[in-house]
Parts: C-alpha cells; sequence; structure tokens
C-alpha cells in the first residue's frame, strides 16, 4: 500500500478528489483520507509543515496503515537558478540542514547521529523511474523556516540542491529506521530569494497542478517498484 504525505490541504485537495471510496480518519489532529488511486490503494496524510508533522505522518502511515512505501508530494523552493517556476523534480537525496552539530563533534552541518553522510538518499530505483518521465532529480533540502537568508542560499549552491521544502528529509529519515521506501516528487513554487512570498502566493495552484498533471506517472513509478 502507498502511503501519501502532503503538507498542506491545497497540495492534498487533488489527489484526495482523485480517490475513490474514501474512508477519512483523524489521527492527533491529522487528516488521513484512504481509498482506491489509480488502480491500487493508498492512504495520504495531510500532516502540516515542518519536520515534526512530517516525521508523525511518516510514522504513522508505516505503523499504523502498514504502507511500505512513502511519497512526499507538494511544493518547494528553487534553490537551483537553473529551475524555472511550475518546474518539476524529484529528490534522490535530503538534507536537514538547519540540524547542525558541528561545533561540538565530528558530523558535518546536516549530518544526523548515526547517518554517514548529510543527505540521506531516497530510494534509487523510484529516482530511476522519475528520470525516464524526464523529471530532473537531485538534492534536497529541509529547514523549518521561509524566511529568506543569504547564507543559507550559498549553503544550498555550494551543496548543488534543487530545491529546499519543510518536510523530506525528516520523512526520510523515518523511512530510514522503518525500513520503508522513500520518493519526493516537488513543483516549484518560489524561488528563494527575498520576494519568495510573493511567488509563493502568487504562484501555488499553478505550481500544484504541475504535479498533479503527472500524478498517474508517479504513482505508477512507486508502485512498479
Amino acid at each position: 500500500m502507498l502511503g501519501i504525505i502532503c503538507a498542506m490541504e491545497t497540495e492534498a485537495a487533488p489527489i484526495v478528489s482523485l480517490m475513490t471510496h474514501r474512508r477519512e480518519r483523524i489521527n492527533c489532529g491529522k487528516r488521513f483520507v484512504s481509498g482506491g488511486l489509480f488502480g491500487g490503494h493508498a492512504v495520504l496524510c495531510v500532516c502540516g509543515e515542518g519536520k515534526v508533522n512530517a516525521s508523525f505522518a511518516a510514522t504513522a502511515l508505516v505503523k499504523d496503515f502498514g504502507v511500505k512505501a512513502l511519497l512526499n508530494l507538494g511544493v518547494a523552493g528553487a534553490a537551483s537558478p537553473s529551475l524555472g517556476l511550475y518546474d518539476v523534480v524529484a529528490g534522490d537525496s535530503a538534507i536537514q540542514y538547519d540540524f547542525d552539530l558541528s561545533y561540538v563533534g565530528d558530523l558535518r552541518r546536516g549530518q544526523l547521529p548515526g547517518f554517514d553522510d548529510e543527505f540521506i538518499p531516497l530510494y534509487d530505483g523510484y529516482v530511476k523511474g522519475f528520470e525516464k518521465l524526464g523529471l530532473r532529480c537531485g538534492r534536497l533540502a529541509t529547514i523549518d523556516t521561509f524566511r529568506y537568508n543569504k547564507e543559507n542560499l550559498e549553503f544550498l549552491r555550494r551543496n548543488n540542491v534543487l530545491a529546499e521544502d519543510m518536510e523530506i528529509a525528516a520523512i526520510a529519515q523515518v523511512a530510514e529506521f522503518m525500513g520503508v521506501r522513500v520518493a519526493s516528487v516537488k513543483s516549484i513554487s518560489n524561488a528563494i530569494a527575498e520576494n519568495g512570498g510573493d511567488e509563493f502566493g502568487a504562484g501555488l495552484f499553478k505550481a500544484i497542478d504541475a504535479y498533479v498533471r503527472l500524478l498517474p506517472d508517479i504513482v505508477n513509478v512507486v508502485r512498479g517498484e
């Protein structure tokens, strides 16, 4: 069974509308919708923004619903200047780059205890499938703020990060702990810039439409592996 995680109701609503025989439940204040999706069964959680919410959703989907694959869908800010608004990208790895123990030990910025690298790999089989769809695949970064910070943007570009969100690296950490596969597909709603908030507000629904148009193919990639 497929578990889908969206942070916002606006990101989730078009997906829910495509589900058949829907059933809903509220768990710890989070909305879970189960039903049919493109010939298979799926459970979607609208988790709310941020790493803690995303971690809870991932854990609940695996523990309570028995999902074997997690798919994070939503919008993100472009870190790479080569990306344009409404481009759709897929993650091959993700970093929690506001996590930093480098001042008190041997870990690098973003490296979690028990992990060999700052970037947690997402399932390679999904990445290869997304590449066949023509999606650009690369590194994603997660942080619990929407505020523009020049130093952070420089860090992202030094590390060849495509886009930034508030969820996927936490989901990847949980998936690693729980032994399930994970994928992330994001549509660019704004650039990471001083006016990024204005772009986000103006283009959110166009960005959502961009990944929803690809949704049958995205789901087929995850189900096919």
